[in-house]
C-alpha cells in the first residue's frame, strides 16, 4: 500500500476482512517509516476470490484492487513459528552489547556485555532503531561515569532495557509494564541473564502504581514507548526523577521529536544527546538540578 496513508487509514484497511480473518497485522517494508505499507490477514482456508470481492469495503477495493496484483495467496507453512523466530534472530552488537538469542550455542565475545533476549511475546530484541538508540544512550551516560542509585524502565516490554542498566550499573531496577505477559517475559529475561535479584518486574501503566510511588525518585528512568503516552506521563515521570537525573526517552520518529522536547522542557528535562537510527530517534534528557 502507498507509504503516506496515515495509521487510521491503514487501521481501517485491516479491519476489513476483521469477520473472517484469524489475525492482521500492518508493517511498512524494510521496518522504515517511510517504507510502503505491507498489510497481511491470516484465515483458516484459502479464501474465494469472488467473494473476497464482494466483502471488500469500497475504500478498500479502490485503494486495493484484487485485479491489480497487489493481493497475494500464499498458504501459511506447518512449521514450528517459534523456533523459526529464533533462528532468523543472530546475534549482534550495539556499541558494546552483544544480544543473542538462547539458540545461539557460541559463548559470548570476551569484552563484550552480553545480553541474551529471546524474540518471542514481548517488544524489544535490539534490533528496533527504538530500542538500540535507548542502550547507545546507556553506553553514553556510562561512559561519562554517571551512576544512578536507582533505575526505572517505564514499558520495559522482553525487560532488555532494565538487563542493560542492570548489566551497568549494581543499583537497583524497576521494570513496569501494563502487560502482565512482558511482565512475566521480562522477568525470565532477567533470570537468565543472571541480574534478577536487582530487577523488580510489576505491572503497572503509570507513575500513580503503588510500587513506583514507594521507590521513587529515580535517578535515570527509561521510557521505550510512543509519542501519545510519552507526552501524557510527562508530569509523573518528571515528579518520579531526581533533581539531575536523567531520562531516556524512545518510541519516536524523527518528526516527533520536536513535540516531545518541547513538552518535556515544560517539566525542567532538557536534552543531552539524541539517537537516531532508522528513522526513529531516542533522546537522553536531563532534568534541571
Amino acid at each position: 500500500m502507498p507509504a503516506d496513508l496515515d495509521d487510521a487509514r491503514v487501521g481501517s484497511f485491516i479491519s476489513a476482512l476483521e469477520d473472517s480473518a484469524l489475525a492482521a497485522c500492518a508493517l511498512r517494508e524494510n521496518n522504515k517509516h517511510t517504507g510502503a505499507w505491507v498489510i497481511t490477514w491470516i484465515v483458516d482456508s484459502k479464501p474465494d476470490h469472488a467473494a473476497l470481492a464482494q466483502s471488500l469495503p469500497a475504500h478498500v477495493a479502490e485503494i486495493l484492487p484484487l485485479d491489480k496484483g497487489i493481493w497475494e495467496i500464499e498458504d501459511v507453512p506447518d512449521i514450528n513459528w517459534l523456533e523459526h523466530s529464533y533462528r532468523q534472530f543472530q546475534p549482534f552488537n550495539v556499541g558494546s552489547f552483544f544480544i543473542y538469542g538462547s539458540h545461539h550455542k557460541d559463548p559470548p565475545p570476551a569484552g563484550l556485555i552480553s545480553l541474551q533476549i529471546d524474540a518471542a511475546t514481548a517488544f524489544g530484541s535490539g534490533e528496533h532503531g527504538t530500542t538500540a538508540g535507548c542502550l547507545r544512550a546507556l553506553l553514553q551516560l556510562a561512559g561519562e561515569n554517571v551512576a544512578p542509585r536507582a533505575i526505572l524502565d517505564m514499558g520495559t516490554g522482553s525487560g532488555i532495557l532494565a538487563i542493560a542498566a542492570a548489566k551497568l550499573w549494581p543499583c537497583p531496577v524497576l521494570a513496569v509494564d501494563m502487560d502482565a505477559e512482558a511482565v512475566r517475559v521480562g522477568a525470565h529475561h532477567a533470570a537468565i541473564n543472571g541480574v534478577s535479584a536487582r530487577i523488580a518486574c510489576h505491572e503497572g501503566s503509570d507513575f500513580d502504581t503503588d510500587v513506583i510511588k514507594a521507590r521513587r525518585p529515580f535517578d535515570l528512568i527509561l521510557a521505550n514507548i510512543l509519542k501519545e503516552p510519552l507526552i501524557t506521563l510527562a508530569p509523573g515521570l518528571a515528579d518520579a526523577l531526581s533533581s539531575g537525573g536523567h531520562a531516556i526517552l524512545s518510541g519516536l520518529l524523527v518528526e516527533q521529536e520536536s513535540e516531545i522536547l518541547e513538552c518535556y522542557a515544560g517539566e525542567g528535562l532538557n536534552k543531552q544527546a539524541r539517537f537516531e537510527a532508522d528513522g526513529w530517534v531516542a533522546l537522553l534528557l536531563r532534568k534541571s538540578s
